[in-house]
């Protein structure tokens, strides 16, 4: 038993020193190698910063090091990043090839691929510039993410038999490919007239960047996949076809060359007017031509703007948002550059992620009284000077105001309670904030960030003065308690007073004998008690979120 005890202690300790055998880099020729095994190498990136690889590149299935043989298995993870290579021969003996392997080498023309892979990683081409044509071998299973992106020699791509996943934006901005084929016994895809589609031809993937400057999308094609367009900066029209019945995300995206979508009199789904993208019942504008531009009005009777309706169109330079609209979509009027004034009517309840993102040229923006939610980033890198927050917001995103440079004044509704890490970050010229909520509202990490707090003055309900000075970040702005009492409803509403000090939840005004819960975000108990006081000072860990429970008031605090 002993002996058996002995050699097993001796083969666990043998296999933790091999375990912990620190793999060996060196140099063979001009390559750089790291040692994956007792006989297995990876190519990586030059050690030594005065090297870097360059011309024409053949590469060994084998090298000796140190006496000992070992076969070259792997391109390592940008071996050959920013290179100046002009064409690379990779033997069989490689079997992986991992990401931004040859990202960026943009003087690479010629590239032999390998038997042995099994898929293009992720960015493992982009930025081939040089690039016109790539022989993807029979085993290839599959290409990820951004594999071909920016490859704008790219003029064709054959997929073969074997290929049965392709990933997002797997050929993004390839401005000179014209066409996919692929090998007729691929279960997963097919092409037509160099449109790649999934091997019923019900689902269209993608469409060339260079192909024609119109299409029509076949009858029997019922979904058009996210990003399916996007890049086709030779489009200028398309049709949908009677059976498209699904969009993906963003399917034109920066087809900037787009004059009109038409759609085709059978399809019950969607419909064209004057060329603009709607819902059949045209409550919903799903795309603006994007080589449109001055002045559009919205019909009347649409009630959602939807996600990146009019995103990156450059050219637009206003809007008309009718009084029906109640949603404004993720992304919206992201990239508007020539967008400078948007007035939101009162009946818009929401405003999406990103809606106005990166307007660079709009300066007012007017909200309307019925608005709740601000989605993260949704004004950011805006020209806005002032803002007023009506007073039904709730909640204020994260980035939602950030990197706005003339950003100087801004009024925050009475019933806000939340704002958004980064929200007002790096708007540098803010210097005066009235804030007319009884409580302080809770901020994220950042919030304003960049920001001379100190020198900026904060105005708020004469009758919420402590309660600012108890919370940070507010406690460290220029508290003015000289604005008009909150609202004697809210005043009714909030008869408990709830505040932070330090690493407490201090409350305050209770009715005798008042239960008080305090919740965190997973809705979990923390803390459970009947005050027998008016006054309680409860210490809980610092840099969370509590929901606090007395009665019939419920409050968001952070410590």
């Amino acid at each position: 038993m002993k002996q058996a005890r002995r050699r097993l202690k001796t083969l666990i300790i043998g296999l933790l020193s091999i375990s912990f055998i620190q793999a060996a880099e060196f140099k063979d020729g001009n390559i750089f190698y790291r040692t994956l095994s007792d006989n297995e190498v990876a190519v990586i990136y030059p050690t030594d910063n005065s090297s870097t690889y360059s011309g024409s590149i053949v590469l060994p299935e084998s090298v000796t090091y140190e006496s000992a043989e070992y076969r070259v298995t792997t391109i390592a993870q940008q071996a050959f990043f920013m290179s100046e290579i002009t064409s690379i021969t990779i033997p069989n003996s490689v079997t992986e090839i991992q990401q931004y392997a040859f990202a960026a080498c943009r003087e690479l023309s010629s590239i032999t691929l390998p038997e042995g892979i099994s898929k293009i990683a992720y960015r493992s081409f982009s930025q081939c510039i040089k690039l016109t044509e790539i022989a993807l071998p029979e085993s290839i299973t599959e290409i990820e993410d951004f594999a071909f992106r920016d490859c704008t020699g790219l003029t064709a791509i054959a997929l073969g038999k074997q290929v049965t996943q392709i990933g997002n934006n797997a050929f993004y901005y390839c401005p000179a490919l014209q066409q996919f084929t692929v090998a007729e016994d691929n279960p997963a895809y097919a092409s037509i007239d160099g449109v790649l589609f999934d091997k019923a031809k019900t689902t269209l993937f993608a469409y060339p960047n260079a192909k024609g400057s119109t299409y029509t999308i076949p009858g029997e094609v019922t979904v058009i996949g996210p990003g399916a367009f996007q890049g086709c900066n030779a489009l200028a029209s398309i049709t949908l076809g009677k059976g498209v019945a699904s969009l993906g995300s963003n399917p034109f995206m920066s087809c900037t060359r787009l004059q009109e979508i038409l759609v085709d009199a059978e399809n019950v789904h969607f419909t064209s007017v004057d060329g603009v993208l709607f819902d059949k019942s045209q409550e919903t504008i799903i795309q603006y031509p994007l080589s449109r531009s001055g002045f559009y009005e919205i019909p009347l009777g649409v009630t959602a703007i939807g996600d990146y309706a009019f995103c990156n169109c450059a050219q637009l330079s206003g809007i008309d948002i009718p009084t029906s609209v109640t949603r404004v979509g993720e992304s919206a009027f992201a990239t508007c550059t020539k967008l400078s004034t948007a007035t939101l009517p009162d009946a818009v309840t929401t405003i999406g992620n990103s809606a106005f993102n990166q307007c660079s040229n709009l300066y007012r923006v007017t909200f309307g009284t019925n608005l709740q939610t601000i989605g993260s980033n949704a004004f950011a890198y805006t020209l806005i000077s002032s803002l007023t927050i009506p007073d039904r917001v709730t909640s204020i995103g994260e980035n939602a105001f950030s990197q706005c440079p003339h950003l100087e004044y801004i009024t925050l509704g009475s019933s806000l309670q939340e704002i958004g890490q980064s929200a007002f970050a790096w708007s540098q010229l803010i210097r005066q904030i009235e804030c007319r909520s009884l409580y302080p509202p809770v901020c994220g990490n950042d919030c304003f960030n960049g920001v001379s707090v100190s020198q900026c003055t904060l105005t708020v309900p004469s009758n919420a003065y402590d309660y600012y000075v108890a919370n940070s970040p507010w406690n460290q702005f220029d508290i003015q308690g000289t604005g008009s009492p909150a609202a004697t409803d809210e005043l009714r509403t909030h008869q408990v007073s709830i505040h932070t000090t330090g690493n407490s939840i201090v409350i305050r005004n209770l009715p005798a004998d008042t239960e008080v819960i305090i919740y965190n975000l997973s809705g979990q108990t923390v803390q459970s008690l009947h005050a027998t006081t008016q006054e309680v000072e409860i210490e809980l860990p610092k840099g969370a979120i509590y929901i606090v429970h007395t009665g019939d008031q419920t409050q968001k605090v952070k410590l």
